[in-house]
């Protein structure tokens, strides 16, 4: 199975750290925003502050474990439900929330994050198939 062969390491850093590395680097280049419009931050109570932590901390710690069932998982099952996540929110804003309105534009991209996610089967299953003949060639010399 070479596809889903995943490498320990990747430029001499572990893979779990480097999650870490890029929200370190992320913060980093934007403390002088932060910094920039601290008198607007400071004008905001100590409930909204810690409201905007604990947001943060959880999209953080989401994304992280995100990221984590990506990497362990077939790369096709994370395409899939990425792909029907889209869908799903798309279905929620448009028709049972109207924050969206039907145009043939968003009807034009939904078919494309559909027809992707066909076409992504597509090629999925004939790579499983050619691996399965390949297994058979092995197999039988």
């Amino acid at each position: 199975m070479k596809l889903y062969i995943v490498q320990k390491k990747m430029v001499g850093i572990e893979l779990r750290f480097i999650n870490f590395y890029l929200y370190l680097i992320s913060f980093l280049f934007f403390v002088p925003f932060l910094l920039f419009n601290i008198s607007e931050i400071l004008h905001l109570s100590l409930e909204k502050i810690l409201w905007v932590l604990g947001v943060g901390a959880l999209w953080g710690l989401g994304t992280l474990l995100n990221y984590e069932a990506f990497r362990r998982m077939d790369g096709f099952i994370g395409f899939l439900m990425f792909n029907i996540s889209i869908l799903i929110t798309i279905l929620v804003e448009s028709l049972l929330l109207h924050t969206i309105q039907i145009t043939p534009l968003f009807l034009l991209g939904s078919g494309l994050v559909i027809g992707a996610s066909i076409v992504a089967e597509m090629i999925n299953t004939q790579s499983e198939k050619e691996q399965i003949l390949d297994t058979k060639k092995t197999t039988h010399t």
